[in-house]
């Protein structure tokens, strides 16, 4: 069986006609939307749950943009590593004018002190930053650096975006492996309940799913419930 997993990044979107939810940001005359047409992006946080596109849609912009730009996750990069970059960025700028793109995954890793390295590189536009994080940017991020960023919240998605999403994960194992996945009604419902407007949570799902299925059986309630077992629920601060 060709190996399409993991699907969360079988099926990534890479434009923004493919990119399901947050239409308050990228929606026609939207923001984001008038960043990519116009061509003219600003030093931006997306805030938001897990699952919900922070870093897809931070990819498709610096994509559909066509900017340069380094990406690295505040999880396990260095800030030294970051400084590195920005100093050679100041550098690049002074001879072609254009300003680098640092994605910063969950800056919010990096403390409030830490952050104090980006500003100046902001502050005079070396680099545009473009940062994600799950947390609350009031309480996380640096006031001073806060000040001179624009924070976009996104939000957990809706039953019809995650269910194109699970349509599509459906189609794409059918397509890729041979194997017709049929889900009931009921078994769609669990699956969509569970993932609680995560994406992501719901295509990890759908996977284990896909690796205990025998082919040719049906897939019931019963053996998706002996799949999730329990849920915990998140416990936000």
């Amino acid at each position: 069986m060709k190996n399409i997993f993991p699907l969360a990044d079988k099926l990534r979107p890479t434009s923004l006609d493919t990119f399901e939810g947050q239409d308050h940001l990228v929606g026609k005359g939207k923001m984001i939307r008038s960043f990519i047409e116009n061509n003219k992006l600003n030093s931006i946080i997306l805030w938001g749950p897990p699952g919900t596109g922070k870093t897809t849609l931070s990819r498709i912009i610096v994509k559909e943009m066509d900017l340069a730009a380094v990406e690295f996750s505040a999880t396990i990069s260095k800030l030294e590593d970051a400084r590195k970059i920005m100093k050679q960025a100041a550098e690049a700028k002074q001879m072609s004018g254009k300003a680098l793109v640092l994605f910063v995954d969950e800056i919010h890793h990096f403390n409030k002190n830490a952050q104090d390295a980006f500003l100046p590189y902001v502050e005079r536009g070396d680099i545009i930053l473009l940062g994600t994080t799950t947390e609350n940017p009031a309480y996380k991020i640096n006031r001073a650096l806060l000040s001179r960023l624009k924070i976009m919240e996104l939000f957990p998605l809706d039953d019809s975006h995650r269910r194109n999403i699970l349509d599509r994960s459906i189609e794409l194992i059918k397509q890729e492996t041979g194997t017709d996945i049929k889900l009931p009604d009921t078994v769609e419902n669990i699956i969509m309940n569970y993932s609680d407007g995560d994406a992501r949570r719901m295509l990890n799902l759908v996977e284990m799913v896909v690796n205990v299925h025998s082919p040719g059986e049906p897939v019931t309630d019963t053996m998706v419930m002996d799949i999730i077992q329990k849920k915990v629920a998140a416990y936000d601060r």
